[in-house]
């Protein structure tokens, strides 16, 4: 296994529900207390990081509006309807060479706002 921060498994279902502004499937994420430890301070070093280099993600107000925060993206793996979530243990911002911004387009088309 890679040197990661923390493991959740995750995994895809779909959604029975009958309201109208349901989602088609739903993400359920599975932690044991000592993952849910281990990512609970891998995302506050992952905060403290983003505002200390200034990385930024998009909030989407609708699908054209957005507004830019400190912020970062979280990034797994997904094989059928299930997979993990395992980030690598994170820089401390003095030691991060590049500050990469995503290439974020616009919403797509079908995003219920």
């Amino acid at each position: 296994m890679a040197n990661t921060a923390f493991n959740a498994k995750l995994r895809i279902v779909d959604n029975n529900s009958d309201r109208e502004n349901a989602p088609e499937r739903n993400v359920i994420m599975d932690f044991s207390c000592e993952e849910a430890e281990k990512a609970a301070n891998w995302f506050l070093q992952a905060a403290e990081n983003a505002r200390m280099e200034g990385t930024t993600i998009r909030i989407y107000s609708s699908k054209s509006e957005y507004d830019e925060v400190a912020g970062f993206s979280l990034w797994g793996g997904l094989w059928g309807n299930s997979g993990k979530i395992a980030p690598l243990y994170p820089k401390g911002a003095s030691e991060q060479t590049v500050n990469v911004r995503a290439n974020q387009p616009e919403l797509p088309d079908d995003v219920p706002f």
